[in-house]
């Protein structure tokens, strides 16, 4: 019995490649759901036309009762339907990193809809509401990572706020420059939407705008020589007027 089912197959299979290399449609069908015909099992070709006998209560699709094969298969799928259940959905479609806020249910009605929402850390994309037209659910949205990661590097500058391993999106990052560098810009960053404010600079001052390291460095250039330099940095403030002096002292060899 297992053998001959496998040469029927064999023969469908062949006259469907056969049928498909000189451009002719193949159809075929093992059985009717919710229905019978005496063409269940068999290989048709294109324009053959079968008749269909549903169960009762159920129909084909537009109330038909025949259904032809074609160039690309059957005309309608020999499925018969129940009136009632026509134009209802299944279960809307899962998503990643988020899920529907009631209760998912076996099949809904016409016109039905499902609200989404994400899982915490992620940041809804499309539209939340989704509803069931013609046996379909419209495009679901999607759940996107917004959340940050590593606040931004400041040189000559220490993060005052507590390290977490994800910064949803509004949190903040608080940062504070090493002495005696001063702060330029804000002082804290912000997580939005997975990506981190402008964060601030820590500047030294000397000369009006130039940093001591570059001083230094180029003091080195200057005398083409190594030097040992003790700085001395303190500031006043007389009059709004910030005052840096930095003195040096060459090692005697």
């Amino acid at each position: 019995m297992g053998f001959c089912r496998l040469l029927f197959l064999v023969n469908v299979l062949l006259t469907s490649w056969f049928s498909s290399a000189k451009g002719e449609g193949i159809c075929f069908f093992p059985s009717v759901e919710n229905g019978h015909s005496t063409s269940s099992g068999q290989t048709h070709k294109e324009g053959d036309i079968v008749q269909i006998v549903c169960n009762q209560g159920y129909s084909l699709q537009n109330n038909q009762s025949t259904i032809t094969c074609g160039e690309e298969g059957w005309s309608i799928p020999p499925k018969c339907i129940s009136p009632n259940s026509a134009g209802k959905c299944g279960p809307p479609p899962s998503i990643d990193n988020g899920d529907i806020t009631s209760l998912s249910l076996p099949e809904y009605a016409p016109l039905s809809s499902v609200e989404y929402q994400c899982q915490n850390y992620f940041l809804l994309k499309g539209n939340k509401i989704i509803t069931c037209r013609n046996g379909k659910w419209s495009d679901p949205p999607t759940c996107l990572h917004n959340s940050c990661v590593n606040p931004p590097h400041v040189p000559n500058a220490v993060i005052l706020t507590r390290h977490k391993a994800k910064y949803p999106s509004g949190d903040t990052v608080r940062y504070e420059c090493n002495k005696p560098f001063e702060l330029f810009g804000d002082m804290e960053v912000m997580c939005q939407n997975g990506i981190w404010t402008e964060p601030p600079t820590c500047k030294g001052i000397f000369g009006g705008h130039q940093t001591v390291g570059s001083a230094a460095q180029c003091a080195v250039e200057l005398n083409r020589r190594p030097l040992n330099w003790s700085v001395i940095l303190y500031a006043a403030k007389f009059l709004g007027s910030l005052q840096t002096v930095m003195s040096s002292e060459k090692q005697r060899s």
